[in-house]
């Protein structure tokens, strides 16, 4: 037999929640009949037991009450225990989570958690990943990489070499560019250039060389900056190029400063919703803005390229839609194409010739797995997306 005190403390239960149990009936311990002490047995013992966690599950003391009588109607047991299923998930999910933050998790947990956060909400996934005090840089190298906060320094020293060597940091083509400037109407006039993302500077270099206009390259990350000055001055275009190391989130230029601003392959970085509104905020009255985007040309996609770019960019639209949010967004729509495949076909290459001299080194790894997996869905796939090509105006 136990006393009242024993029993509060091995269910840890306060003495007046046993009074309160004993006042409704729950439970009716014996009294000593020499001090008219209460006493409890094994029986009370597991009958309070089986009440705690009857309430743990959710339920009523009424409910608790009726569930040991055997009176608790069915229905509303298989109710509690869907809503504790529901409970568990959501807990499991938010072990994960801390698990992943803190990498006990593992590198391929981290990386799941990662995946689905981006694939659900990017925008937020952004943001979260900013406010628990990583760079934009860092953030966009989880997001978009190796989605892993513990083994992300050697993911990224191995991409960064690997797009440091090519050409190209993303498929593009000069005869390409040269028909978009073709149709904008003042391109003459043009005085104050911004390429957006300019990596190593391949965009920079051609609006240099085929516009009279001062040519300002933006990016985050300094050693294609620095290759980018090294190639202007090469090409005898030095004075009319400015690398500035920034992020295109939040440009560090002034309202209305450029009459184009030119955004290849880097849209997706921040989503082309938040792309379009953000740096219309650059464009002065009538300025341009050449924007491409990865997007569908078919309805149907198949449903292996599907998959992978739902894995890898699950806002991904159809081309057409792309430009109907350019209107909505205020711009007008002068020119809209596909980037041609021989621009994929050549970067791509590119691309295979630097995996193979680094595995040489490097031997197998992640980097040039991806890379792979995005090449073969090409080859198969290449007809069903691509870039899509937008001139726009602003109105």
């Amino acid at each position: 037999m136990y006393s009242i005190s024993e029993v509060a403390a091995r269910l840890d239960v306060a003495r007046s929640t046993l009074l309160y149990y004993e006042r409704i009936g729950l439970i009716s311990p014996q009294r000593n009949p020499d001090n008219g002490y209460r006493r409890y047995s094994q029986q009370d013992l597991a009958q309070l037991f089986a009440l705690k966690q009857l309430q743990r599950a959710g339920l009523s003391l009424k409910e608790c009450q009726l569930c040991l009588q055997g009176a608790l109607p069915n229905e509303r047991i298989r109710e509690r225990l869907s809503a504790l299923e529901r409970e568990i998930r959501e807990l499991h999910q938010a072990q994960s989570l801390l698990q992943a933050i803190s990498g006990e998790g593992g590198s391929a947990q981290s990386r799941a958690w990662h995946e689905e956060f981006e694939q659900r909400a990017p925008d937020a996934h952004f943001q979260w990943l900013r406010e628990q005090g990583f760079s934009e840089m860092e953030a966009l190298q989880i997001r978009w990489c190796s989605k892993d906060m513990t083994e992300n320094d050697d993911y990224m020293d191995l991409f960064y070499r690997l797009f440091e060597g090519m050409e190209r940091q993303g498929p593009g083509d000069n005869d390409y560019a040269l028909q978009v400037l073709s149709q904008l109407p003042e391109a003459d006039a043009l005085a104050q250039v911004l390429d957006m993302g300019c990596g190593t500077g391949a965009g920079a270099l051609l609006l240099a060389e085929h516009t009279a206009a001062h040519v300002t390259a933006l990016d985050n990350y300094q050693p294609f900056l620095d290759r980018l000055s090294e190639r202007a001055q090469a090409q005898g275009v030095g004075s009319r190029v400015t690398p500035v190391n920034g992020s295109m989130f939040e440009p560090p230029f002034d309202a209305e400063q450029f009459d184009l601003v030119w955004a290849e392959g880097c849209a997706y970085l921040m989503g082309f919703d938040n792309a379009l509104n953000t740096w219309r905020s650059l464009l002065g009255p009538g300025g341009y803005l050449f924007i491409t985007e990865m997007s569908w040309f078919t309805d149907s996609p198949s449903a292996e390229a599907e998959s992978f770019w739902h894995a890898n960019y699950p806002d991904m639209q159809h081309a057409t839609v792309l430009e109907k949010k350019a209107h909505s967004s205020g711009y007008q729509v002068l020119h809209a194409s596909h980037l041609p495949q021989r621009a994929w076909e050549a970067f791509y290459a590119d691309m295979a010739e630097q995996i193979d001299q680094l595995h040489a080194e490097k031997g197998d790894h992640r980097v040039f797995e991806e890379c792979q997996a995005e090449m073969d869905i090409y080859r198969r796939y290449g007809t069903e997306f691509g870039y899509h090509g937008l001139l726009l105006k602003k109105v």
